[in-house]
């Protein structure tokens, strides 16, 4: 699907509609390119500093330490941000080649419609031969005639329970593969070889040829606590990417890229359905984005409930400032990361999605890019009255769709928005945000998933795309 990127006249100002004609016929531009699909905005001006500077003052680091220097808005752009804002042109958004396609599609044996349908089958073949088994044996005695139809019905029953649910999962793809059913181990390293560090290339040429080193990709499982937010030591899954082992690269930093789950889920969620580490090892094998480091932290209240990644009022646990604060401390102070809003991006799929794109916008000092995978704008009335004390003014404070029309950008920020083609509220959703980002002035990416609708299957078909666009815009590893 093709896309391109359009100029948003008044850079760094409001959303309502100018007198001008040059503003109205941006704008109209701006509405046709959404209507067709995918698009992107060039960034602008940074805009006036501050934005409720007493609501998002920084506190101490629940795990201690000093705070890393925080980035000043006087700070230089990189590059590749002030050739965005100075273009004024179409420029083209993320495109795979198609064995690239091909190859992250892969084999997902439990996403097929076979297997419900087999359940099906086979709850029916049980059903008949018990029967037949009845009818050949009618002298049987009571208590045996009673085995058999508890027996029957108990078979017959729990083949239809494997049916309900292999149909939704092949609907959902929450469990794509039966590594992922019976548990796989994710961690730990040598999924795939590190390649010699190449720049990124022509994304059409395959890479596969090129010589290889030692070293291969890994995945590490942490357990990070913050008790001073209510939160008890909950797993964080890291995706470290080929060569970081290596020791001629020891001095090397990357980039970070923090994805959220949605619920129900936890932090495994991105590497189990998401297929984060198969990706990553894909797209840099190709070239076609740069060794990034990729975060999946727990975002969860409980199984049971959202938290949506807000401080819950009281003595509820403060995901905010769990995500923002102590989750990205910890990975700093534990892995070679360039510390720097610059070199983070924040995002995530459904729910998660709305909590990249919430703390990603109330936190522009932490990061640059936001990679929203069927977001929706809002909470909820249920987070507003169990997680923000009934409070109208915090719910409106965590609702981007509102906030967004009065928000004050910092820093320019780059946004990559996607939704199914069947998902229709979350399509309006989507689109609306993106209106909003660009016409306050910062860049934006919009994609329609075809053929999916509000599940794993999207976020995981969709994530090479946004991992591709953020790399146009995070510092490189250096």
């Amino acid at each position: 699907m093709t896309a391109g990127c359009l100029p948003v006249p008044g850079a760094g100002q409001g959303h309502a509609p100018r007198p001008r004609t040059t503003a109205a016929l941006g704008a109209a531009l701006v509405v046709a390119a959404l209507a067709v699909g995918p698009w992107t905005a060039p960034a602008a001006a940074e805009g006036r500093a501050g934005h409720d500077a007493a609501r998002h003052a920084r506190r101490p680091a629940a795990t201690g330490g000093a705070r890393r220097p925080a980035t000043t808005a006087k700070q230089a752009w990189p590059p590749a941000w002030k050739r965005a804002h100075a273009a004024r042109a179409v420029q083209a958004v993320p495109v795979l080649p198609g064995y690239v396609q091909r190859q992250l599609r892969g084999s997902r044996p439990l996403e097929s419609r076979w297997v419900p349908a087999g359940f099906l089958a086979a709850a029916l073949l049980a059903a008949l031969l018990w029967r037949w088994r009845g009818r050949r044996h009618p002298a049987a005695t009571r208590r045996r005639r009673v085995w058999r139809a508890t027996a029957a019905t108990g078979s017959t029953a729990a083949l239809l329970v494997l049916a309900v649910l292999a149909g939704v999962n092949s609907d959902v793809g929450y469990v794509p593969t039966l590594g992922a059913l019976f548990g796989r181990r994710v961690t730990g390293g040598g999924a795939a070889p590190a390649r010699r560090p190449q720049a990124l290339g022509d994304p059409t040429r395959n890479a596969g040829s090129e010589p290889l080193v030692p070293g291969g990709s890994r995945v590490d499982r942490d357990m990070v606590a913050a008790p001073a937010y209510g939160v008890p030591p909950r797993p964080v899954y890291v995706y470290l990417p080929p060569g970081y082992e290596l020791p001629r690269e020891a001095r090397l930093r990357y980039p970070v890229v923090y994805l959220i789950h949605g619920y129900p889920g936890s932090a495994l969620d991105w590497f189990r359905s998401g297929a984060v580490r198969e990706t990553m090892d894909t797209l840099i094998a190709d070239r076609l984005v740069h060794p990034m480091i990729v975060v999946a932290p727990n975002a969860a209240a409980s199984w049971a409930s959202d938290s949506e990644c807000l401080d819950a009022v009281g003595r509820g646990r403060k995901l905010e400032s769990y995500l923002t604060r102590t989750v990205v401390d910890f990975v700093d102070h534990r892995y070679r990361t360039i510390r720097s809003r610059w070199a983070r991006a924040i995002g995530g799929m459904s729910s998660g999605a709305y909590c990249g794109l919430n703390l990603g916008l109330r936190h522009q000092d932490e990061f640059s890019v936001i990679l929203a995978h069927e977001p929706y704008g809002t909470p909820g009335d249920v987070a507003r009255r169990r997680l923000l004390g009934g409070s109208w003014a915090r719910y409106r404070a965590n609702s981007p769709s509102i906030y967004l029309r009065t928000l004050t950008f910092r820093y320019p920020m780059a946004v990559f928005l996607d939704a199914g083609s069947s998902d229709r509220g979350v399509i309006r959703t989507a689109r609306s945000l993106a209106l909003e980002l660009a016409g306050r002035g910062q860049l934006v990416a919009f994609r329609l998933a075809r053929g999916v609708g509000h599940n794993w299957r999207e976020a995981r078909l969709e994530l090479p795309y946004s991992l591709v666009f953020a790399v146009r815009y995070l510092l490189p590893p250096r």
